[in-house]
């Protein structure tokens, strides 16, 4: 791994990993797992499996198991769950193979939800610090929603959007390509007729692919009051920009999305 550093017009760079965590490359690759790594529940320090290119979208994270090409699990014995409502962060640590949904006003999709039941636990991600359950290999962290912003404004930089075999997203500075993000997609929190964890939106659908990481921002309000439940992320699924957008917007802690770390 190394790094790939992300310019802002008016100093302050980044430096990020050039790959998800997971990746075992950080150029676009079949199996597409090589690629898409892992997806993580908003500050959680545990991974589940992301999508492969070859798993149904409707699929469970069990079932996905089952079919995930290159050995990439192995059976050991124990088996990957999902458990149908919000849990505590005691729980989350005790049980690490099991994706914890929600189904409280699950028909409300403006409603945020969280896997944590109770009062925010201060070990999940923060901006300030690199917290122990941050995923981040050591010298790095999840990206504050700051950090994100030197992939929005960049100078001297363009992003390409390609959709030829697999959706992602290519960024050059000064002409040099820099580093790749690919549309991996992410799993579903929100326990729908009792499931959850279902894969969504992978970069290898025929006519879909989301471009979404996660930060370490929790979502406020315009007063600066936190939105429970919610946490800021980088998001696009749209071929007509030039750059990824909606740094603003927020996603619910319940789901799962790819993480890129920052250098600290």
């Amino acid at each position: 791994m190394r790094d790939t550093t992300y310019y802002f017009q008016n100093g302050g760079n980044r430096q990020f990993l050039d790959r998800n965590i997971g990746a075992t490359t950080a150029e676009i690759a079949d199996p597409w797992i090589n690629s898409f790594g892992f997806v993580y529940q908003w500050g959680r320090k545990d991974p589940f499996i992301g999508g492969d290119g070859h798993s149904n979208e409707s699929a469970s994270t069990a079932s996905v198991l089952s079919i995930t090409k290159n050995n990439m699990i192995v059976n050991t014995g124990s088996e990957w769950k999902v458990n149908p409502s919000a849990a505590t962060a005691s729980f989350a640590t005790q049980n690490p193979m099991t994706f914890i949904c929600n189904n409280t006003a699950s028909d409300n999709l403006n409603v945020p939800l969280d896997w944590l039941s109770g009062n925010n636990d201060p070990s999940r991600w923060a901006d300030a610090n690199k917290t122990v359950n941050d995923p981040c290999p050591y010298g790095y962290k999840v990206p504050s929603q700051a950090d994100l912003g030197a992939l929005y404004l960049p100078d001297n930089a363009s992003w390409y959007f390609k959709s030829a075999s697999l959706w992602h997203w290519e960024y050059f500075h000064n002409n040099i390509k820099r580093g790749v993000w690919p549309a991996a997609g992410m799993r579903q929190g929100r326990s729908y007729d009792g499931g959850g964890a279902q894969l969504l939106c992978a970069g290898t659908a025929t006519t879909r692919g989301q471009c979404i990481y996660w930060s370490s921002t929790a979502a406020r309000e315009w007063d600066g009051a936190i939105i429970r439940g919610g946490s800021n992320r980088l998001y696009t699924s749209t071929t007509l920009l030039s750059k990824p957008y909606n740094l603003d917007g927020f996603g619910d802690n319940v789901d799962a999305y790819p993480v890129r770390c920052v250098k600290e």
